[in-house]
């Protein structure tokens, strides 16, 4: 067995015995490729929010309006930010925004959400009913006439951010809701690194 053909052996075993560190890691994952397959996983997967002004919390990303408008135009304001009006389809969902929402250092304003009445509650832009009473302020906010027209829901700050309904007209500021983002960040410049070492290495070795 050759000097690199032992070095090598020796380093799987330690690799497959969890004391390799992670240089070391990815150099086996490098020397082994087509034998035994790369030991770990190369690939650090992490979930932010890459929407400029978009604030993560929970499993989501929120953009909160410094200005007011209507439901209609709150609607379209979101999708031109690549978002929609926030679906608070959890409860989980909801009772984080409303705990942030909360906290004494932001004034208490009545914001919009994607809440409107077709008959009964809908969450507009998935075109999905809204089934649980649970967020809604009062069991009449959640329970309009079929006669009602042109209501929408918005978070009230004057009952703790839970739901509440209001003329789709009236102007409010609004939460842009969008999903979490993975950044995929690989490992091509050290394995590049690494690959140019282990030629030399090889180069070597033949010398040798």
């Amino acid at each position: 067995m050759s000097l690199f053909s032992r070095k090598l052996n020796e380093t799987g075993k330690r690799a497959l015995s969890g004391v390799v560190s992670g240089a070391q890691l990815v150099k086996v994952c490098i020397v082994l490729v087509g034998i035994i397959g790369c030991i770990g996983n190369p690939v650090d997967g992490r979930y932010r929010c890459t929407l400029k002004h978009f604030i993560r919390l929970g499993n989501s990303c929120y953009f909160l309006s410094a200005e007011i408008v209507s439901w209609q135009e709150a609607h379209f304001r979101c999708r031109d930010k690549g978002a929609q009006l926030a679906v608070l389809a959890s409860h989980y969902e909801d009772s984080t925004l409303r705990s942030y929402l909360e906290r004494p250092e932001f004034a208490q304003l009545g914001r919009w959400i994607g809440g409107m009445w077709a008959g009964k509650w809908i969450w507009a832009a998935q075109g999905t009913n809204i089934d649980s009473q649970r967020s809604f302020a009062t069991t009449a906010v959640y329970s309009l006439e079929d006669t009602d027209q042109w209501m929408c829901l918005y978070m009230d700050p004057l009952n703790r951010y839970h739901w509440n309904n209001e003329n789709c007209m009236r102007q409010l500021h609004y939460i842009c809701e969008a999903p979490l983002a993975r950044a995929i960040t690989t490992m091509s410049n050290s394995t590049d690194a690494l690959t140019n070492a282990e030629d030399d290495h090889v180069t070597n070795t033949v010398h040798e």
